[in-house]
């Protein structure tokens, strides 16, 4: 009997000491950043970015999944999608390379209207929303995007 309750006892411990070895928390959207016009490529606006985000964790893990939508006037212009798997550092922030084309039949409704005024620099506004999906420690997490920036178009 008293064989039984050490072993019970040592699991206890053993796991108190794991579970608290392996917190998980949440790994952060931080910002948008590098929001930079590239091209316009057959009919498409072309613009690259950085999605930033911060792993507070211990230890590193993977992002598995990038489901992001890009709104132009509350309409839908853009979407960034990536199913293959990177690595994230340990305490720390990391990056996700975005490339976006938006569609000039996006724009015309509410943006174009004004593309010949005497202005040679416009300012798209831009409204970032979706989800990424890492693992750390195994555990997958979803976590939420939301970000307004301003794509500065040269003409």
């Amino acid at each position: 009997m008293a064989n039984l309750l050490i072993k019970f006892v040592f699991l206890a411990v053993l796991s108190l000491f794991f579970s608290s070895c392996l917190e998980v928390k949440d790994i952060e959207f931080v910002r948008v950043r590098k929001l930079e016009f590239k091209e316009i490529r057959d009919g498409k606006i072309i613009a690259n970015a950085d999605a930033v985000f911060n792993n507070p964790n211990k230890r590193g893990g993977k992002v598995k999944k990038v489901d992001i939508s890009i709104f132009v006037n509350e309409k839908e212009a853009a979407k960034v999608m990536r199913n293959s798997p990177f690595k994230v550092s340990p305490n720390s922030e990391f990056t996700i390379p975005l490339e976006m084309e938006i569609t000039f039949e996006e724009l015309a409704k509410n943006f174009l209207s004004n593309i010949f005024s005497r202005e040679k620099e416009k300012n798209l506004p831009l409204h970032f929303e979706g989800y990424i999906w890492v693992s750390v420690f195994g555990v997958t997490r979803k976590i939420p995007v939301k970000y307004d920036a301003s794509l500065k178009l040269r003409f």
